[in-house]
């Protein structure tokens, strides 16, 4: 839902949808802020973002029962993905996982002396649920995380 407020001796043009908060931007006429709010909502509707994301947890476990268990790996894998459930970051929506909550992640497990391969498996398995959900299950919209994180971890000694 868009509305249009004057604001400073500008038009404030804001489109909000529940769930995704909302985006706002000013302009000098009612005119280029009304354009822009429609403009706004059509490119909301067309990439899917009306629909609400699952949580993370929901999308590694639908992972981890229908994809893991034709896997080699899936034994360690699902250990992996049992991880992942159990993390915070697995509570929040999956298109609200953001690569600084990632990162903020990657370090704690680095400090408290987890392997950099390691944690490069884990957040692998995770990049893998992200790209699977947005091919195969229709969350086109969805982002992954982990691709713009940087998976090397500081060495210490």
């Amino acid at each position: 839902m868009a509305s249009i407020r004057k604001r400073n001796g500008k038009f404030q043009a804001r489109i909000h949808k529940r769930g995704y908060g909302y985006r706002s931007k000013s302009f000098l006429t009612r005119a280029d802020a009304l354009r822009w709010a429609r403009q706004g909502e059509m490119d909301l509707e067309r990439r899917g973002l009306g629909e609400r994301t699952p949580a993370l947890s929901f999308l590694i476990s639908r992972y981890k029962g229908e994809i893991t268990p034709r896997k080699k790996s899936a034994r360690s894998e699902a250990y992996i993905l049992d991880a992942w459930e159990r993390s915070p970051i697995s509570k929040q929506q999956a298109d609200f996982v953001t690569a600084a909550g990632l990162a903020k992640w990657r370090d704690e497990r680095a400090s408290v002396g987890i392997l950099g391969s390691t944690i490069r498996n884990h957040l692998n398995t995770l990049s893998a649920v992200y790209r699977h959900a947005a091919s195969e299950w229709g969350y086109q919209h969805l982002e992954n995380p982990v691709a713009r994180l940087k998976l090397s971890t500081p060495i210490k000694f």
